[in-house]
């Protein structure tokens, strides 16, 4: 991981993109998947991982809100799906410390450690299925391995928009 005095606040720092949706793929083989979302700024990229406490408590939140609105079953099970899927936009509404103290394992890379982004789009396996696409953060102290929800084309304009070479 990276120290945290170096992730220390920039002033005037705001945020370029959200990218959501995606897996932190870790462990032997890639066995360990974590829902997160990554959060491009001018001087770094932040990790925002999604713990299940949080995952249980958007869902809950949804459900209450769906049957608030008077949705029957099917209504609170979308707004379910939906939660977990859609909750990276709130981070708009959040300045890069308050993503940071969120939850305990989100950090951040400062911009000058990234040596190289790898984009890897997933194959078919024996049984036709997809494996998702993969994006590679290679930096100066570890790699970073993601599987993508979004396409791969997007995700790479996404970074090259944000200044990253992608």
């Amino acid at each position: 991981m990276f120290d945290p005095a170096q992730q220390a606040s920039q002033t005037g720092e705001s945020i370029l993109a959200v990218i959501g949706g995606l897996a932190r793929v870790s462990g032997f083989m890639g066995v360990k998947r974590k829902p997160c979302a990554l959060i491009l700024t001018e001087h770094r990229i932040i990790l925002a991982g999604l713990s299940a406490g949080k995952i249980r408590e958007l869902v809950g939140q949804a459900r209450d809100a769906a049957k608030l609105e008077g949705k029957g079953l099917l209504g609170q099970w979308g707004a379910q799906m939906r939660a977990s899927s859609t909750y990276q936009q709130h981070y708009w509404e959040m300045t890069p410390d308050a993503i940071l103290a969120e939850e305990p394992d989100n950090f951040a890379i400062p911009r000058a450690f990234v040596k190289k982004l790898k984009f890897k789009r997933g194959l078919l396996d024996d049984t036709g299925i997809r494996n998702p696409d993969r994006l590679t953060i290679h930096t100066t102290q570890e790699k970073l391995k993601f599987d993508l929800g979004d396409t791969l084309g997007r995700v790479k304009e996404t970074f090259r928009n944000a200044g990253y070479p992608a």
